[in-house]
């Protein structure tokens, strides 16, 4: 029978759950940490993304860590909560998912936008808790999954992109034919993943995020390689401590920066800016422009911050038709931004921070009982990985690899060519048996030597058989003095 211990504060949201061994000891379960500046600061300041994913342990202890993580108002990183569980399966997805739902009052979804892979324990998870919230799926973990079935296909990635940043329902039918003249049955596979959950075509307007992929979570399981390493008790006492010290030095770096908006906001402009002096404007009154640029003519409506190329409105930033508008006019872009990319945004974001915490001689007080490691388990059958039995290789035998270990390298082995068998031709007369230098038809010709170089040959053959050397009469080893007379 498990237990569940819980503590819920104005602080922290922390819940642990265990169960009883042979010995009568608690073995950790499953462990849940949502810290509430986290949580308040990103209700407050961070636009209404949640990218989820799950990434392994690198220790001795076996298990999976969980993990929530948002944008914050310059697109970086922001972790909200996370979870240690001993395996990736549907159940521990579902207790994660309705503890982040009860701590962010997600209620059903409404407004939230969610991205992760295909995993379906994940995707039944966030059905079941956020039945409104617009599930987006990754199109990098889209691309790896159809490379198993179309190996050897060069152009896969770009055609699946292309229709990936579709931004308008014209865009993505011509993109999808593409698609298909390319290749028939990837076009089918292709239409089997759901393009409705990937494309910006399809995406719900207001959270301005114009994101395909969920590179947040991998980058932020790629900053916590280190601590996946170590015990549970260090590794999570290492993401908190990251968490705070990544906080403390966004917030320094935003009170530094004396933009209106973002540096996100300008990197991104500064992109659009080449593309946005190729435009070609034309004014009409009330804040409208009919904008050209590369064969493509759109609407744009400064007034109310939306172009007919529907970028703008799908990322809160300026595209580049409404930029080369605003530098035809004269408009300031900072202007028509969105305010969820301000700098006051920013700062919000960061103004408060998770608090130091004193060492582990403080941490045991009351009745609490010790919690130990769980023990090491195999993967569950059923969700996707199957179970991995390790077989001992009698001597003399081959042991048979794993799907997932890497092959052995095999020797290159280089033919030498033998002599034996192979039959010899003149380059010359073109007969078998000889070669050109033994050749009767065409024999080599010696070369007659000149008198002059017969009588050298023989001035040096005399010359060597008597001994003499035939030299200079004095031999100076130093230069001569320039003083000399």
């Amino acid at each position: 029978m498990s237990k569940r211990y819980s503590r819920i504060t104005r602080r922290t949201t922390a819940i642990v759950e265990t169960y009883p061994n042979a010995k009568n000891q608690d073995v950790l379960s499953r462990f849940y940490v949502c810290f509430e500046k986290l949580r308040t600061r990103w209700k407050s300041s961070c636009r209404p993304i949640i990218g989820l994913d799950g990434t392994f342990f690198k220790g001795i202890v076996k298990g999976c860590l969980l993990t929530a993580v948002g944008h914050d108002p310059n697109n970086q990183i922001y972790p909200i909560a996370w979870a240690v569980v001993q395996a990736e399966t549907g159940d521990n997805w579902l207790w994660f998912m309705k503890n982040l739902k009860a701590d962010l009052g997600l209620e059903d979804g409404s407004g939230y936008v969610i991205i992760s892979d295909r995993c379906k324990g994940l995707l039944s998870s966030v059905k079941a808790e956020l039945p409104k919230a617009e599930h987006r799926f990754c199109v990098k973990h889209i691309c790896e999954n159809l490379k198993k079935n179309h190996a050897g296909k060069d152009l896969l990635k770009k055609y699946v992109w292309n229709v990936a940043w579709s931004c308008t329902m014209t865009a993505y039918r011509k993109n999808l034919q593409k698609l298909k003249e390319y290749d028939v049955s990837l076009f089918e596979d292709v239409l089997k993943m759901e393009p409705r959950n990937w494309t910006l075509a399809f995406f719900k307007l207001g959270s301005f995020c114009d994101k395909v992929e969920n590179n947040s979570t991998e980058s932020f399981n790629a900053t916590i390689t280190k601590a996946r390493g170590k015990a549970i008790i260090p590794m999570l006492e290492t993401i908190r401590r990251q968490a705070m010290v990544r906080n403390a030095k966004r917030q320094k770096k935003a009170e530094r920066w004396d933009g209106r908006c973002t540096k996100y906001v300008k990197l991104v402009l500064k992109e659009l800016k080449e593309h946005a002096d190729k435009c070609v404007v034309s004014r009409e009154s009330h804040g409208n422009f009919e904008v050209d640029l590369y064969d493509d003519r759109c609407h744009v409506d400064t007034k109310n911050k939306t172009c007919s190329c529907f970028k703008w409105q799908i990322s809160g930033i300026p595209c580049e038709h409404a930029y080369g508008a605003m530098l035809d006019d004269g408009l300031d872009t900072d202007d028509y931004v969105y305010e969820c990319f301000y700098t006051g945004k920013q700062r919000d974001c960061y103004s408060d921070n998770v608090k130091p915490m004193r060492g582990p001689g403080f941490w045991m007080a009351g009745s609490h009982r010790l919690v130990v490691a769980p023990p090491e388990q195999d993967p569950p059958e059923g969700e996707g990985s199957e179970k991995k039995k390790k077989k001992k290789s009698k001597k003399g035998e081959k042991r048979i690899k794993g799907k997932f270990e890497s092959p052995k390298k095999k020797k290159r082995q280089v033919q030498k060519t033998k002599r034996t068998g192979r039959i010899m031709h003149c380059s010359k007369c073109g007969e078998a048996g000889h070669n050109a230098a033994r050749c009767k038809i065409h024999p080599k010709k010696k070369r007659k030597m000149t008198e002059e170089a017969s009588d050298q040959a023989n001035t040096s053959s005399q010359g060597a058989g008597n001994g003499a050397f035939q030299g200079p009469e004095t031999m100076s080893l130093t230069q001569p003095s320039q003083m000399s007379d």
